[in-house]
This record gives C-alpha cells, sequence and structure tokens, in this order.
C-alpha cells in the first residue's frame, strides 16, 4: 500500500490494514484505559489498585457506498475469533499515541447502528458510523 510509510498505519483488523479513507479525519482515538479496584479501609481512607492497563480504540467510518461497506463488514465477519458468534471478538493492532506503539489486543465489537442515507442509482449508501473496538 503506498499510503503507508513504514508503520504509518493505524488499524489492522487480523492482518489486514485499515485504509486511511475508512478513518474520518479527526475521529481517531487509541488509549489505554486503566482498570482499578478501589475499597476503604477500616479508618474510611481510599485505596486504589490499577489492575490492568487495557487498550481499546475508536473511529468513524465515512459514508460508503454498499460495495465499500461490504468489504468492512466482510473484514470484520472474517475475523471473528472462533467460539460464540454473539461474543464477536476479533484480534486487533492500534496505534496507541500514549505509548508511541502499535498494540495487539482481541477486540469486542459492540453492537454498531448502519443507517442507509440514500439510495444512488440502484446502490445504497450508507451514512457514516462509529467503531468501538474495545479490549477483553
Amino acid at each position: 500500500m503506498s499510503d503507508y510509510i513504514g508503520d504509518s498505519w493505524l488499524v489492522k483488523i487480523g492482518d489486514t490494514i485499515v485504509p486511511p479513507d475508512y478513518i474520518m479525519a479527526d475521529t481517531y482515538s487509541g488509549v489505554m484505559n486503566t482498570e482499578e479496584y478501589a475499597e476503604r479501609d477500616g479508618n474510611r481512607d481510599l485505596h486504589r489498585d490499577v489492575i490492568a492497563r487495557k487498550p481499546s480504540v475508536k473511529w468513524t467510518v465515512e459514508s460508503k457506498r454498499e460495495p465499500e461497506f461490504a468489504w468492512f463488514m466482510n473484514l470484520i465477519k472474517s475475523n471473528i475469533i472462533e467460539g460464540k458468534d454473539y461474543e464477536r471478538k476479533i484480534p486487533v493492532t492500534c496505534w496507541i499515541p500514549e505509548e508511541l506503539a502499535h498494540v495487539s489486543f482481541n477486540a469486542y465489537v459492540p453492537d454498531i447502528q448502519y443507517m442507509v442515507r440514500r439510495i444512488d442509482n440502484g446502490v445504497r449508501v450508507y451514512g457514516s458510523f462509529d467503531i468501538d473496538l474495545v479490549s477483553y
């Protein structure tokens, strides 16, 4: 792909890099979320322990005609990890700015609402939609 210099890509699902035209400008966010356990002791002092730091990534996919929309949907569906289909777990590698590195993880794909914007010369055109991939 000539759009990339070295490892300048943002998201990979399975072994496939998500092309830049599937990531709307100014919508990409890759973060390391901190999971904490907190409790108060007998003196009512709060104690926090970091349990884990887990990545997540979200962005908006710009409006797509059905062939491009179908490509993206097939990318997700073809990468669902064997197991329970309702878990919708996929392998993801994404750029985490805080780490200045790509981080790989298995992500849960929450329900996404897809809207048909219009029909253009017999082809459905889907409106933009948000992708939020959360680490298991």
